[in-house]
């Protein structure tokens, strides 16, 4: 079974990993590194989108939020606090078969949960596991007509996720910027965010959420 799929997410990384891209007419054999749909599910996170009006830069900023709970998040995330943009992402994890490499692809909650999961479904045979049906990916335009084709290529061997080598915990895949990212200085020496002045001066770093190790902990399915 082939399915087009319609993408419209810019390509956006924060580095520090290996991550999948495909340039316009390339084309890719893969693995989903998963056993089930619902293995596909755990990976999903919360993020926040920054404007280019807004920080600065030239595209969307992806940020991962820092909260642990509806209840808490004006407490526990400095971009709930200003009221920044929520959205489901899922930084999937593939197997490369052209670099032999583990690669993580960010996509919306949308593509996967709406299109990606369906066509898993009806194209690995119920019991195997996912992460053993090799797929083709084929790229086609640029921008927000960016599409991919997806099709199942030969059969599936059963090889679990685990053979194809360790695979990051979704928020250490650096697909999204850290909850704690500072924007760099602007020459007034700060971004600008709701008129105010976040930057260099800014007051979060004795928060929660200025400690490297604190991570979310949110999944799309607690949000929306």
């Amino acid at each position: 079974m082939a399915m087009r799929l319609m993408d419209t997410k810019q390509d956006l990384t924060s580095g520090g990993g290996s991550f999948f891209r495909l340039g316009e007419g390339q084309t890719a054999q893969v693995r989903f590194l998963y056993n089930s749909i619902e293995d596909i599910k755990e990976d999903g996170l919360i993020a926040h989108i920054i404007r280019p009006e807004e920080s600065g830069q030239k595209y969307n900023t992806e940020i991962l939020c820092g909260a642990t709970s509806d209840e808490t998040k004006m407490q526990d995330c400095k971009w709930c606090a200003q009221n920044k943009k929520q959205v489901g992402r899922y930084p999937l994890a593939l197997y490369n078969e052209a670099t032999n490499q583990i690669e993580y692809w960010s996509k919306t909650q949308q593509w996967v949960e709406g299109s990606l999961m369906t066509l898993l479904e009806n194209s690995v045979t119920q019991g195997q596991p996912i992460s053993g049906q090799p797929f083709k990916i084929i790229r086609t335009g640029s921008g927000t007509q960016t599409q991919y084709t997806i099709l199942p290529q030969g059969q599936n061997d059963g090889k679990q996720a685990n053979q194809f080598g360790e695979v990051k915990a979704p928020v250490d895949r650096n697909c999204y910027r850290p909850t704690d990212y500072e924007f760099p200085a602007s020459a007034n020496g700060g971004a600008t965010f709701n008129n105010g002045n976040y930057g260099v001066n800014n007051n979060y770093n004795n928060a929660n959420y200025g400690n490297a190790n604190y991570q979310s902990n949110r999944r799309t399915t607690d949000v929306f």
